[in-house]
């Protein structure tokens, strides 16, 4: 998925166990670490990562100044949603299900 060209994935269990074993030691860096796998951008550096990320502009300022209480918010949302779940590019799809109601695309996906 993407957004503002950038492409919007999920962080796996095993990525959000190191976001928190290394955010309190490292918080930028464990943070960076993880924004590089959510937003499928391995080489870049934390500014970067901060601009192409689908926060608004007080939020990416206050991640900037290493705001500590942003900071946490954002490891939390991190490990809690593996994403970024507040935007649209990162939601699963939704499509009618057969009787009407919906259901997420996956949800209708053989397995």
């Amino acid at each position: 998925m993407a957004h503002r060209g950038t492409t919007i994935a999920r962080l796996k269990k095993v990525h959000a166990e190191r976001l928190l074993a290394d955010y309190d030691t490292d918080p930028i860096g464990a943070l960076t670490a993880a924004l590089r796998i959510v937003l499928d951008r391995p080489d870049s550096s934390w500014a970067v990562l901060l601009a192409a990320a689908p926060i608004d502009a007080d939020r990416r300022q206050q991640l900037q100044s290493a705001d500590e209480p942003s900071l946490d918010r954002l490891a939390a949302e991190l490990n809690e949603r593996r994403g970024f779940d507040d935007h649209p590019e990162s939601k699963p799809a939704y499509r009618p299900a057969v009787d009407g109601g919906s259901a997420r695309s996956s949800d209708t996906q053989p397995r």
